[in-house]
Formats: structure tokens, sequence, C-alpha cells
């Protein structure tokens, strides 16, 4: 849960540089209440539409959004390797370093690998355009 929300704060980022700033931008548009993109699902296709991700880049968000549903939204004590999430798990990256975190089974390490991958490209994008965030205008 702590990762994903990690890459949501990365996605809204990025998105930031590409949307006009106004006073009370951020509370209007991603937090409180009717915000446009207020919700992970919103931010992603969002993302897709201005460009930000590309096809792959969201089939990966939705698949972590998704997995990320599915815990928080369950009843049971659930774990990487329930059906469900395993299902999920296999549209992610494949796990190429088993060294890495080796007490993680591997559907967990295809999970965190794919989060991280995509927060710190999402990160790194929204710092390289930070200077580019549009200013409102009016004549």
């Amino acid at each position: 849960m702590i990762a994903t929300a990690l890459l949501e704060v990365s996605l809204t980022k990025a998105l930031m540089t590409k949307l006009a700033d106004f006073e009370g931008f951020d509370k209007t548009i991603f937090d409180g209440p009717g915000a446009i993109l207020g919700s992970f699902y919103s931010r992603i296709k969002m993302a897709r539409a201005l460009g930000v991700a590309g096809p792959q880049v969201e089939l990966h968000l939705d698949t972590i959004r998704t997995i990320r549903n599915t815990f928080a939204h369950s009843a049971f004590k659930i774990d990487f390797q329930h059906d469900l999430v395993a299902a999920e798990i296999e549209k992610l990256l494949p796990d190429n370093n088993p060294d890495w975190k080796p007490e993680f089974t591997s559907q967990r390490r295809r999970f965190l690998g794919t989060v991280t991958l995509l927060g710190s490209a999402l990160h790194e994008k929204a710092q390289e355009h930070a200077g580019e965030r549009i200013d409102l205008w009016l004549p």
C-alpha cells in the first residue's frame, strides 16, 4: 500500500507538469470534494491522455491499482500468491533479480520492482519538466 501511494505521488507530480497552474490548483484538481483527478484511476487515464504515460505504462499502472484495491478491499488476509493477486501480477514486469529481497516471493518482487521502476521514471519525468508548468494567463 505504501509503495503504491508513493507511485501515485510520482504520477501526480508528473501530471502537474502538464496542467495549468492557478491558486488552489492542487486542491481543486487532486484533492477535496469533486476533485477531477481525485482517484488513482482518473490520474492514470489523464496521464495517458496527456502523453505522460504510454499504453504499456497505463497497463502497468492499472494493474498496480487493481492489486492495491484487491488488498485494500479484501475482508480476508491475502498475500501476493492469492489467486486474484497472482493473476494480475502476471501482467507486470518479470522478476529479473531474485537476489534482491530473496525473502520475498517472486510475485512480491515483481510487484515492488514494477512499482519502483514506474515511480522512479515518473519522478524523473516530473523533475525534467518541472519548469514547464503553464501559468494561467488572462489578457
